[in-house]
């Protein structure tokens, strides 16, 4: 026993369970991993991350810090990500995050449980948004290498209410108009400073105008007329974008209108009015109509698009600080000098859920299974 040891006093026995732990999964060329998942909670997984750390950090740095250059190895990748059924990471926020190169596939390994994501990064697609079922609030400002043809794996994002496309001018034109409006559950959708117009908002509101019509005229809609999802939207940012006031009849067909942001576009404040009184709604600075100036707040204030999960992002909570740091970790696992055969190994480490993440979250572990073995790029080595 070393002398800080001693001036801590003897360990309990579940301390010594725990680094004992630690050092079996580090030990041998096929560590337990699958016990990881058996753990009985995040708080004591919590220790068993931490005593993993100490115990391979120890080799490389006696005092316990992690050197700039730690090589990550394949084995302790695959160490990692067997805790991110533990990590609570309801709501993540990486906007502060240098993630230029970096490998986003480990966001994957979240998937099942993220409700909120903010991500700023430097990459052209989406292909890792695969399997975020319960993704309902995405940020994507500061994505400034985001191609527009990365957008349609936003298909695969069922439970999507708020999407901020801010600041993208190259990669969000009016050909994203069929693409957002297939997204069933959009409410809030923030476009400022975006190369759109209003062939977008024509491609937004054609399913309620395509049913208007069928009810004025008593025409039946075809069955492919038919299966285009109504727009949910109730909050629209398009500040300075390309629209003018001809695309505001199309939004008078929308359902429960609450904020609408036009300032910086061709949109006269007279020609507002029909929507103010359609809706109820106020003006607020000019060209911005909401219910009320709470509604507006998050969007005027912040520039950010309205928050609909009601979730926050626990920065104090000890768990939340672990998570994150992980999954920072493994996104930004390149950048630290690991070679490319653990890079790839991530693609096939992504772990079930573990029995404390199901007893938390209705959610089978069959259908778990079911849905990663069908995500796009299963057995691919992603690069």
């Amino acid at each position: 026993m070393t002398g800080a040891d001693a001036a801590l006093g003897p360990k309990s026995l579940l301390d010594i369970c725990i680094d004992f732990f630690a050092a079996q999964l580090l030990s041998g060329d096929k560590p337990p991993l699958s016990s990881i998942q058996e753990l009985p909670g995040p708080d004591i997984a919590y220790r068993v991350s931490e005593a993993f750390e100490r115990v391979s950090w120890y080799p490389l740095n006696y005092r316990g810090h992690v050197p700039s250059s730690w090589h990550l190895t394949e084995k302790v990748l695959r160490v990692y990500a067997c805790f991110a059924p533990f990590w609570p990471l309801q709501n993540l926020k990486l906007t502060q995050v240098d993630l230029l190169h970096a490998y986003l596939q480990p966001l994957r390994l979240i998937s099942p449980q993220v409700v909120h994501l903010e991500l700023a990064s430097y990459h052209e697609r989406l292909q890792w948004c695969t399997g975020f079922t319960s993704l309902t609030c995405l940020s994507l400002r500061g994505c400034s290498w985001l191609q527009p043809q990365g957008l349609g794996m936003l298909r695969s994002l069922p439970a999507l209410k708020a999407l901020d496309l801010s600041e993208q001018y190259d990669a969000v034109t009016d050909e994203a108009g069929p693409i957002l409006a297939a997204l069933p559950s959009l409410e809030a959708l923030n476009l400022a400073l975006t190369n759109v117009g209003d062939l977008l908002i024509d491609a937004l509101t054609y399913s309620r105008r395509l049913a208007a019509w069928g009810r004025e005229t008593g025409t039946v809609l075809s069955a492919e007329q038919a299966r285009w999802p109504f727009s949910q939207l109730k909050h629209l940012g398009l500040y300075k974008t390309h629209v003018t006031g001809e695309c505001l009849p199309h939004l008078e067909h929308l359902e429960g209108l609450r904020f609408l942001d036009a300032r910086g576009t061709n949109v006269q404040r007279r020609q507002l009015i029909r929507l103010e009184l359609k809706f109820g709604l106020h003006a607020l600075r000019g060209a911005v109509l909401a219910t009320s100036n709470a509604a507006a707040a998050p969007y005027l204030l912040h520039g950010q698009c309205v928050c609909v999960c009601g979730t926050s992002a626990g920065d104090s909570d000890p768990l939340y600080a672990w998570g994150r740091k992980s999954i920072v970790r493994l996104l930004r696992a390149d950048r630290t000098g690991h070679d490319k055969a653990a890079q790839h190994s991530l693609a096939h480490a992504f772990p079930s859920a573990a029995p404390w993440y199901f007893a938390q979250h209705p959610v089978s572990r069959e259908a778990s299974h079911r849905s990663y073995a069908a995500a796009p790029g299963r057995s691919q080595h992603i690069a």
